[in-house]
């Protein structure tokens, strides 16, 4: 015996099932070039690139760089069409804290003046910065830090008094005097004549 339904499932024909994968293509630039490229976490090459064979939907994509803040995105790849993205990677920074003892001390950073100390130096690129402090009377000093990824650094330079010197020019030349309460001997430079006196 024949079912009733057999003839209409009979003249069904079978569905088409579309099995090609559908793909879109990436095109990848980046601040600053050379920076690394994963899709799904698939490494792709550096910047700038393009790149098709790439699954239509939402993909993850993540730009990296030594000393940059890493791009990290989810895009939405389209079959047949080539999504273009810019990554701005902002470099890594940290900062500087730079005080001294006492204060007021000149701070020059590559031979350029940055203010006195008491001295905050915000936003400065990861790595090691060698500067310099300048305060009358005192003899200059220099100092290294290493800064670090959303850090602080603080320097504290203790500054050493210059003893400074003084010069007597005498007539006539040997005699003695005191300093601080210790006897010395002049020496004259040379026997000024008239002329030179001031």
């Amino acid at each position: 015996n024949t079912s009733p339904v057999e003839p209409f499932f009979e003249s069904l024909e079978p569905e088409r099932v579309d099995t090609r994968t559908r793909v879109g293509a990436l095109s990848v630039r980046s601040e600053p070039d050379g920076a690394q490229i994963f899709v799904d976490g698939e490494a792709r090459g550096r910047t700038p690139a393009a790149f098709g064979g790439i699954r239509a939907g939402q993909r993850s994509l993540a730009v990296i760089a030594d000393d940059h803040e890493p791009f990290i995105r989810q895009v939405q790849v389209v079959e047949g069409e080539t999504i273009t993205v810019d990554a701005v990677l902002p470099p890594k920074v940290g900062a500087l804290e730079v005080r001294s003892s006492p204060a007021g001390a000149e701070v020059l950073v590559n031979g350029r003046t940055q203010g006195k100390t008491p001295l905050r130096l915000p936003d400065l690129r990861l790595g090691t910065y060698s500067f310099s402090l300048r305060l009358k009377g005192y003899e200059d000093a220099s100092a290294q830090a290493v800064i670090e990824h959303k850090k602080t650094t603080i320097t504290n330079v203790t500054m050493v008094e210059n003893p400074g010197s003084v010069l007597v020019i005498c007539e006539p030349p040997g005699a003695r005097g005191l300093l601080d309460g210790v006897e010395v001997r002049v020496a004259a430079l040379h026997r000024l004549r008239k002329s030179e006196r001031v």
